[in-house]
């Protein structure tokens, strides 16, 4: 509904009501009509008095696809003057009949989304799932979350294994505080693979590692990705989050109790140095394609390659998200 009152200038200049109050019925501008569309013809709504209010007038445009309107009005019923102070030039907009969104008209968590019905524009209410179906959106994820990811204990010792990083824990041999002698393996969390597979890892150089990935793609397991992940890091497909972890609380081992023979387990609160997932040098991209993830660490002042960064291990995760560009 649009409301409009109606007006007139005394011959004074001054503004007032466009009919007298105390008048029984309008007595100067008796019709009026609002115009839409071409603002000719057919097309108009005519406009009702306001029961007690001479000079107040009401258009019902319900079902009334236009937001455009021109102001014409009468005293006589039969020839219409525009009244360019309402519509001006071009118009005056008003909202479509129900603009106005009334929550107690939708269920809880609808989404207002624009469509197009029978060539007219409009906000329609869908749930998700509609909105999903209806726009053939393509909605993936792992685990309740929106993006793949590896995360656990990332450890790594020049004396044992290569010196190659792994998800695991070294233990110390109690009597040489430098021999660490074995490993225990425990395998992260993995979304972005189907599993982690250690004995593929490798040190590449000071502070250079690989960490093996595979999955079930095609027949048996291929060292690989899952296969929203194949495409390479930047190819507007799936974006990696680099990230580089501070390491800290190194742990050590001391003789205090029994030198030579029992080595008790310490731990301070120094900073060692870094730790960072690379996923963009040509190194990184160049080990990619067959399921490996490169990382780097480096001594505290985060440029200079290092190892032993983690021998205490330092808990990581690493995140794909396949859908950003989708």
């Amino acid at each position: 509904m649009i409301v409009i009152p109606l007006e007139k200038y005394s011959d004074d200049g001054f503004k007032q009501q466009a009919n007298s109050p105390t008048a029984s019925v309008p007595d100067n501008i008796t019709y009026s009509r609002l115009y839409y569309d071409d603002f000719a013809g057919s097309n108009y709504v005519q406009g009702v008095f306001v029961p007690g209010e001479n000079s107040t007038v009401e258009f019902d445009n319900t079902g009334i696809g236009f937001v455009l309107w021109k102001l014409f009005v009468s005293t006589d019923g039969v020839t219409y003057t525009e009244r360019k102070s309402y519509g001006g030039t071009e118009g005056k907009e008003e909202p479509l009949a129900g603009g106005v969104i009334d929550p107690a008209t939708y269920d809880d968590y609808d989404i207002m989304v624009k469509k197009t019905i029978l060539s007219v524009e409009q906000f329609v209410p869908l749930t998700l799932q509609e909105l999903i179906d209806q726009s053939g959106t393509a909605v993936t994820g792992t685990g309740g979350v929106d993006y793949l990811y590896c995360r656990g204990l990332l450890s790594q010792n020049n004396l044992v294994n290569g010196g190659k990083a792994f998800f695991g824990t070294c233990s110390i041999d109690e009597n040489d505080a430098n021999h660490y002698y074995s490993y225990g393996i425990n395998s992260p969390e993995v979304t972005v693979a189907d599993s982690y597979q250690y004995t593929a890892g490798a040190k590449i150089s000071t502070g250079v590692y690989t960490l093996q990935f595979r999955s079930d793609i095609g027949a048996g397991l291929a060292q690989t990705f899952v296969a929203e992940l194949i495409a390479l890091p930047g190819s507007n497909t799936v974006l990696w989050e680099t990230k580089r972890w501070a390491v800290y609380n190194k742990h050590t081992f001391s003789d205090v109790l029994d030198p030579g023979v029992t080595w008790v387990l310490t731990q301070d609160n120094t900073f060692v140095g870094y730790v960072e997932v690379d996923m963009f040098s040509d190194l990184a991209i160049s080990y990619y394609a067959t399921g490996k993830i490169l990382i780097r660490t480096f001594g505290t002042d985060g440029t200079t390659p290092a190892d032993d960064i983690l021998s205490a291990g330092v808990t990581i995760e690493i995140k794909a998200f396949p859908n950003l560009f989708q």
